[in-house]
């Protein structure tokens, strides 16, 4: 039986490559199928290098950050016709990560396939349930692997698991340099804010934002939109400031790194405020709105990271894995 992950990117790519790290361990990487995005070189590459032996497949998202949802009808036929040919009808097993990418595939693999599907909840989502997820919950009646418990009341079968974060890589260090993550899209309010600091020493992954719009002459400020070996980063950072995403889960639970969570408000769609909020107090991380912080209290608290005191949880890729490899075997996992 194959298992279908998809890494529909950003952080729905990771939680794909966090439960494929591990499942690797039970069923090896040539049981394991991705399904991508057209033309994510960075899902692929970052696939590819964590769990060697596996294979990608790629489909087209029907709409991306910040698209217009003109370009939504054609891309789902387009969708739809490669679902048919590309999911293999053999019976197997869909892991769905919570993106539009996922629906015209699962709906192919539940009705046409007969393919079992199951989906993870988004870190997040503590109030309200995500769009993908709840549709293809109710259509497909999928059951749900949530992260924390709070998640339950959302769902009648959800799965308690635990966070979800990609194993880490590199051994830990301090290498001298904070280290600036924002997503996919960026974080323009972020970017607002440090330009008004005197801070220095900062690698910054600024995401959809060019690094001209943001470089500050006379500072040592290294930026970079995307880097596949984000860990390497991760790794040696003294400090994480991270717009809220699986980077800066994966820099607390993954790597132990004192990390700052900022509001991104141009995330309209997404998690809410309190919702985001929850998070980072559950894993004793400071939350800020970089609109309602100045300048020189956002320097302060940059220049005591020992004084974050971080919480980590249960792994909750390996649950997933460990409940997957259960269910092939039809047994119950406890």
């Amino acid at each position: 039986m194959q298992i279908m992950i998809f890494a529909s990117g950003g952080g729905h790519t990771a939680y794909a490559v966090a439960v494929g790290e591990r499942l690797k361990e039970y069923i090896g990487g040539e049981s394991i199928i991705f399904i991508t995005p057209e033309n994510d070189r960075w899902s692929v590459e970052r696939i590819t290098k964590r769990i060697p032996g596996s294979r990608v497949v790629e489909i087209t998202k029907p709409l991306k950050p910040l698209e217009p949802y003109t370009l939504l009808l054609k891309r789902i036929m387009k969708a739809f016709r490669e679902s048919l040919e590309r999911i293999n009808e053999e019976q197997g097993i869909m892991i769905c990560t919570g993106s539009n990418h996922n629906l015209i595939p699962v709906l192919i693999g539940k009705f046409l396939r007969k393919h079992h599907i199951f989906c993870i909840e988004d870190v997040f989502r503590i109030k309200r349930r995500s769009r993908t997820v709840n549709i293809i919950n109710r259509v497909a009646k999928a059951p749900v692997f949530l992260q924390w418990k709070i998640q339950e009341k959302l769902y009648r079968n959800g799965i308690y698991a635990g966070l979800v974060f990609e194993k880490p890589l590199y051994k830990p260090f301090n290498g001298g340099y904070i280290l600036v993550t924002t997503g996919t899209i960026g974080n323009r309010e972020l970017f607002k804010l440090l330009i008004k600091t005197r801070l220095d020493n900062l690698v910054i992954q600024s995401g959809a934002i060019k690094p001209e719009k943001i470089m500050v002459k006379n500072r040592y400020w290294k930026i970079f939109q995307f880097d596949p070996d984000i860990d390497k980063w991760i790794a040696g950072a003294s400090l994480v400031i991270a717009s809220p995403g699986i980077t800066a889960i994966n820099a607390v639970q993954a790597y132990g790194k004192p990390t700052i969570m900022v509001y991104n408000p141009d995330i309209v769609l997404g998690a809410s405020f309190n919702e985001i909020k929850y998070v980072a107090d559950n894993m004793g991380i400071p939350f800020i709105d970089p609109r309602k912080i100045s300048p020189r209290d956002f320097e302060k608290l940059v220049e005591e990271p020992s004084d974050i005191k971080i919480i980590k949880h249960r792994d909750g890729a390996q649950y997933i894995a460990r409940y997957i490899i259960s269910f092939m075997k039809d047994t119950t996992y406890v």
